[in-house]
């Protein structure tokens, strides 16, 4: 097998790709083969040994040799390749030097072992492929460079014990990188290929002589030197060669838009890499790298500016946030710079970004890097970066509104909202709303942000803007002014940052709070405009403070306050109000409001208004904030039994049930269970009914001593509501049954339980039926992967017995069936293909059964149900065409047998009529002669008054035959054989007739003329017609001359002349004709010196 192996690798190897090389390579690789015996065969080393003897003995195919040699080595063992590479350095060291040639050597250079790494021989192979490295042949650089990345890999510990190996790559760096040509470039490639690899003092010294040179080299080079430079610097290079190379780079202005893509990107790498040896180092040289990206941004390419803004905002991202962070007088200690008496770093940091809000820059370039930058502030920093923020702001005109909203807000992330209103501060007071410049000298342009992106504390919102909100008494309803409208729109974004504001423990000791709640509570008004937004605002806030004590009243007032607003008019947000509060307020409170709306609704059930619903929602509301303790679970089901038969509360008491269950141990719910089971349920309470039913399955259920009997007695209940018109009572009965099914699987009852549900296929109502084969289609849908194929099969059967019904309930729900198995049809082709024959015959039938059946088809599944009908219209018109088909058969074997019995009358009646066709008959007006009625087989009629009649059809086909032949016969041919003697037969002219120039060119020369011109395009300009060119007796074989055949005259040409010629637009042309024929001469002339 491990020949066999060996063998098929090698012939794949060398097919794989087709041609000559590896085809001469096959060759010779079946000729060593048959030179070999069977053992020889199963060796590698064998065929290596053939080949280096042939390289050694002819100089034919040395390239086929050297190719099989690479092909052959790495299978050779490492021990014999080793004995072998004298013997094979010498020969192919011989042989003119190629990628083949070059790859043997790698191989040769790698299966090494240490002792050979220091011999003379592999130190002369290593410098070769240094060499290599740099030659001007495209395809040697690059198998030099592919061995020497594989050589460092596969040898990196050997190499390491081998100084004098990187001593010659170092030196090669050395005197390579210096030289101002390709050879620089060529190098860079090596050392970006060879960075991960090779040592790190050969990275520095090679980096040094790059830093050192690179200003003279030729700037063709740049865009590959500066991406090489990147990835070398990818690597942990130090500080100082980072350094040296970012002031190398910061003197260099690149001019091409190439190398100045690549430019950026080696500053940014450069960059990057000395921060993470000297984060101080690398702010000092920030300013000046953002300073020359920023002239870039004045370009006019496009990408080269999306490329320059992209590179500035991962700057300001990875370094300028830690430059502002930096303490100047530490970062003067420690790594003692020296700084120019302009400023601190964070000053020269933000002088340059404040150089970019010149005009020069456009404000697309430069908003992203703001936005940015604004992202990298926060609390501790935002005192460096104040005078730019404002300056921003100062420029706000410049840039469009939507943009300088999204900018801002990134500042408005990581800065409080205190300090952007200290810096920013809002004077409302004597400023006149409709002025133009209102939001520049009130500052309120910054509301509408802080309540988009702010985040902020309850205590800011106190100290900063809760004087704004005695605004809500100027806002009205009725009519509001233009002045009005401008500070009803500064009132909403305030109660926004309000509702957004988060508290603390610090804020229930806040002296503006009790203020603030009592003036929320005076404007809580249905005609207020506000309403809704005081509502939300404080479900918001009391959300967060249910836990201060000091807000226990304040809740106790908000939930008297809002219940009396509630018996006005229902409202959600009301009602969530009322939740809320509910939770911070007294227990006692609310367990007395509780038990007292209780008592309302139990004493008015007899007759229920709007106000007694109404006391029902807040009871909804209440509940859930209620401890239930054992009393009060027995007061809860009390009430719940007075009032859930009442049709018009029945929904609310449900979700009333469902709101007290949880709050109780599961002991406590067979009282529900027992209430729900003998309660009747109205449709519009369905879906609350289910809820309840869902929770009784979860905690009820395990408990009970038979899990059969809940399913007994709920089952009927699920299987209607599976097909309910609401869709969330649809849902909840899904998940039900797919709960019931889950856990019978595991007690592997679930063939049972599907059982259960078959048995309302034998109900009377076809509707109960419906919801039956619906039920059954979501089971199989859950489990059929855990249901056996022959119980599908027999409810299959089953369900398609129910099309006989003909109900339009039962197809929709065998419609809803058909596409279960749509989709579950995943199977192996066979079955896929059965099961798609029996899908379709299914919705033939229903198609048959239902006309209109389309319209209830699943949208997705449409195609199907089309692709069956048109099967179905197909076959039936076959089947109709072969019907007609045997009915005409049939009539037309009875009309032969009625003529058969008839010939001897039809003879008589022929005769008579040929009679009559010879005598002529006199036209009458609209009648058609005898002549056009026997040519035109409709319009035949019998003149004894008959009925129409048609002739047969190969009677009257043999007919037309013979009258072709007898014209043919009458016909002369132009050219006739008689006697060995050729004659010309032309149509006579008629006398008194002049002869028209277009008579001349028949039918006939015309097709004579057509046939030269097919053979030779050139006489498509020939006046005369030849009718004969002599090409007919041509010989049929390469000898020349005419040939004679028996029975036929002797060879001849014949051309007929045109009247056309004697015109003088024609004269030029009238030779021609002649010019086939004579053509043949120099034919003739070698026939007749055969013959001699």
């Amino acid at each position: 097998m491990q020949v066999e192996t060996f063998k098929d690798q090698l012939y794949a190897k060398l097919r794989q790709k087709s041609s000559p090389q590896n085809d001469k390579g096959l060759i010779l690789l079946q000729s060593i083969e048959n030179n070999l015996n069977l053992e020889q065969r199963t060796n590698p080393t064998a065929y290596i040994a053939q080949l280096i003897n042939l390289l050694k003995s002819t100089k034919d195919g040395q390239e086929a040799i050297i190719l099989l040699i690479y092909k052959i080595l790495p299978s050779v063992p490492i021990v014999v390749v080793r004995k072998l590479i004298p013997a094979l350095l010498e020969e192919i060291g011989k042989v003119q030097l190629d990628n083949l040639s070059l790859g043997v050597f790698g191989q040769i250079l790698i299966l090494s072992s240490k002792d050979d790494l220091n011999s003379p021989k592999i130190h002369q192979l290593f410098n070769l492929l240094l060499q290599q490295t740099i030659s001007d042949k495209k395809k040697l650089r690059k198998q030099a460079i592919k061995t020497l990345q594989v050589f460092y890999q596969q040898k990196a510990l050997d190499i390491q014990q081998v100084p004098e190996i990187n001593e010659r790559l170092r030196t090669h760096f050395k005197s390579n990188l210096q030289e101002n040509n390709e050879c620089a470039q060529h190098s860079l490639t090596l050392l970006a290929s060879l960075n991960n690899l090779i040592p790190y003092s050969i990275l520095v010294d090679a980096l040094y002589i790059i830093i050192e040179e690179i200003q003279n080299m030729d700037s063709k080079y740049y865009p590959f030197i500066f991406l090489s430079l990147e990835q070398v610097l990818q690597q942990n290079v130090g500080a100082d060669q980072a350094e040296k190379l970012l002031q190398q780079l910061n003197q260099i202005q690149p001019e091409e838009v190439n190398a100045q893509h690549a430019y950026i990107q080696c500053i940014r790498q450069c960059l990057l890499t000395l921060s993470q040896s000297s984060l101080s180092l690398a702010a000092s040289y920030l300013p000046s790298t953002l300073s020359n990206m920023a002239e870039l941004l004045l370009q006019n390419n496009q990408k080269l500016m999306q490329h320059c803004r992209l590179e500035m905002m991962t700057l300001i991202e990875k370094i300028g946030k830690a430059t502002l962070s930096i303490k100047q007088d530490l970062a003067e200690d420690i790594m003692n710079l020296e700084l120019e008496s302009a400023g601190t770093l964070q000053q020269k940091y933000i002088a340059t970004l404040t150089y970019l809000f010149s005009n020069r820059f456009d404000h697309a370039n430069i908003l992203d890097v703001f936005a940015k930058f604004f992202a990298t502030i926060d609390d501790k920093t935002f005192e460096h970066c104040k005078e730019i923020v404002k300056e921003f702001v100062h420029n706000k005109s410049r840039w469009p509104h939507v943009y300088f909203e999204k900018t801002f807000g990134q500042l408005c992330v990581g800065v409080s909202m205190s300090n952007l209103l200290r810096t920013f501060p809002l004077q409302t007071d004597g400023v006149n709303p409709l002025d133009k410049d209102f939001d520049e000298k009130s500052n309120c342009w910054i509301l509408y942000i802080l309540s988009k992106y702010a985040n902020p504390k309850l205590e800011e919102f106190l100290d900063f803007l809760f004087p704004l909100t005695n605004l809500l008494s100027l806002a009205s309803n009725a009519n509001p002014s233009h002045e009005q409208k401008i500070i009803q729109n500064i009132l909403f974004h305030v109660l926004e940052i309000a509702s957004n504001s988060k508290a603390t423990n610090e804020s229930q000791h806040h002296q503006k709070l009790g203020q603030f709640i009592e003036l929320t509570l005076n404007y809580l008004k249905k005609e207020h405009v506000f309403f809704e937004k005081l509502l939300l605002m404080i479900a918001k806030l009391f959300s967060q403070l249910v836990t201060f004590p000091s807000l226990q009243n304040f809740a106790k007032q908000y939930i008297s306050t809002l219940a009396k607003l509630v018996e006005q008019n229902n409202c959600t947000h009301t009602l969530n109000g009322i939740k809320v509060m509910s939770f911070a307020a007294p227990k006692s409170y609310i367990q007395e409001a509780f038990k007292k709306n209780i008592e309302k609704l139990l004493s008015s059930k007899d007759k229920l208004d709007d106000r007694a619903l109404n006391n029902m929602d807040i009871v909804l509301q209440v509940v859930s904030a209620q401890q239930m303790t054992s009393d009060l679970w027995d007061y809860c089901i009390n009430f719940a039994k007075e009032m859930i038969n009442i049709p018009i509360i029945q929904k609310k008491i449900y979700k009333f049930l469902g709101a007290i269950m949880p709050k109780v141990h599961h002991t406590f719910l067979s009282e529900v269970y027992n209430l729900v089971l003998e309660a009747e349920c109205e449709p519009s309470s369905r879906q609350k009914r289910f809820q309840v039913i869902l929770l009784l399955e979860q905690f009820v259920t395990p408990k009970l001593d038979s899990y059969q009997t809940f399913i007994q007695q709920f089952l009927p209940e699920m299987v209607v509501a599976i097909r309910d018109n609401n869709i969330k009572t649809r849902i909840l009965a899904e998940k039900l049954i797919e709960n019931i099914g889950q856990r019978l699987l595991g007690l592997d009852l679930l063939d049972q339980f599907i059982s259960m549900v078959f048995a309302g296929l034998a109900a009377q109502s076809n509707v109960m039926k419906a919801d039956a084969v619906a039920t059954i289609s979501l089971l199989v849908d859950k489990f059929y992967s855990n249901l056996k194929g022959e119980f599908i099969d027999e409810m299959s059967k089953l369900i398609l017995l129910l099309l006989k019904e003909q109900n339009n309930e039962i197809f929709k729900s065998i419609i809803l069936y058909v596409k279960l198995f749509t989709q579950l049809l995943n199977v192996d082709e066979v079955s896929r293909d059965k099961n798609i024959i029996i899908l379709k015959r299914l919705l033939m039938k229903l198609s048959k059964a239902y006309p209109s059946s389309e319209s209830l088809i699943p949208q997705e599944h449409i195609k199907l149900y089309k692709n069956a009908i048109k099967i179905e219209r197909q076959q039936k018109k076959k089947k109709n065409k072969r019907d007609q088909e045997r009915e005409l058969n049939k009539q037309k074997w009875q009309e032969k047998k009625q003529k058969k019995q008839k010939d001897s009358d039809l003879e008589s009646d022929e005769e008579s009529e040929q009679e009559l066709d010879a005598k002529p008959k006199q036209q009458q007006g609209g009648m058609e002669t005898e002549a056009e009625v026997e040519n035109n087989l409709l319009l035949k009629y019998d003149f004894k008054k008959e009925q129409f009649h048609f002739e047969d059809a190969i009677k009257q086909k043999k007919k037309v035959q013979e009258k072709e032949q007898q014209k043919q016969s009458t016909v002369q041919p132009l050219v006739e054989y008689k006697d060995g003697k050729v004659i010309v037969n032309e149509q006579k002219e008629v006398l008194g007739q002049k002869r028209r120039r277009e008579a001349v060119n028949s039918d006939d020369e015309e097709h004579a003329q057509k046939k030269i011109t097919r053979n030779d395009r050139k006489t498509k300009d020939v006046v005369h017609v030849v009718k004969e060119s002599g090409s007919t007796f041509k010989s049929k074989q390469k000898a020349g001359g005419d040939v004679t055949v028996k029975g036929r005259p002797e060879p001849f040409a014949f051309i007929q002349l045109n009247p056309k010629a004697l015109n003088k637009r024609f004269k030029n042309q009238a030779s021609k004709a002649f010019e086939e024929v004579f053509s043949k001469k120099s034919g003739a002339l070698k026939g007749v010196k055969a013959h001699k």
